[in-house]
């Protein structure tokens, strides 16, 4: 439920914009008749939304298993929200949400994308993070064995932390979150 809680999450901008134009639609429409499209999507938007924030609070709250690497290389992800926005979000603005027809193809596809995230565990960028002051940094990590690189989301600056001890836990195979050392001794 995590996974999909954060791809969903992580869509909130179209999100936002389909919401205002389903809006904007009713605000417009003459005889206020057949705007079933309109109110299902802002309904079923708005609980997915309020769902998935409680699933992700929830599962990035309290502590799980972390464990302790060294941190070797930190380059920080700057233009990855903006990239994610132009090639995935934008695209799917063609589709018309008050129309049905656009509606279905659009849920066809976004269900296909997200069942492929889901399988594949594969979890990037999610700008509401960048929103909530997360910044996205690609990690070289040396555990006890070998070395790892991960995309690793956090609040504080790593590049302090580079040739020091971290903790991570891990959300997926490529994206993990940066636990302070304060939490997990308290």
């Amino acid at each position: 439920m995590f996974v999909f809680s954060y791809y969903y999450i992580s869509y909130t901008p179209l999100w936002l914009a389909i919401v205002l134009r389903d809006v904007i639609s009713i605000y417009h429409s003459k005889n206020h008749q057949n705007l079933w499209t309109e109110w299902i999507s802002i309904v079923l938007i708005v609980i997915l939304l309020g769902f998935s924030s409680i699933v992700l609070k929830i599962g990035m709250g309290g502590v799980k298993t972390t464990q302790e690497y060294v941190l070797e290389d930190v380059k920080v992800m700057k233009t990855l929200s903006s990239d994610f926005v132009l090639s995935n979000i934008l695209p799917l603005l063609a589709f018309d949400f008050t129309i049905w027809y656009d509606l279905l193809i659009f849920l066809f596809f976004f269900c296909i994308l997200c069942l492929l995230h889901i399988k594949n565990k594969s979890l990037g960028v999610n700008v509401v993070f960048e929103i909530l002051q997360y910044h996205f940094y690609q990690c070289k990590l040396k555990g006890c064995n070998a070395g790892i690189t991960k995309i690793v989301m956090s609040k504080s600056n790593l590049n302090i932390n580079k040739g020091k001890s971290v903790y991570i836990m891990h959300i997926t195979n490529e994206l993990a979150v940066y636990v302070d050392k304060n939490i997990i001794m308290n």
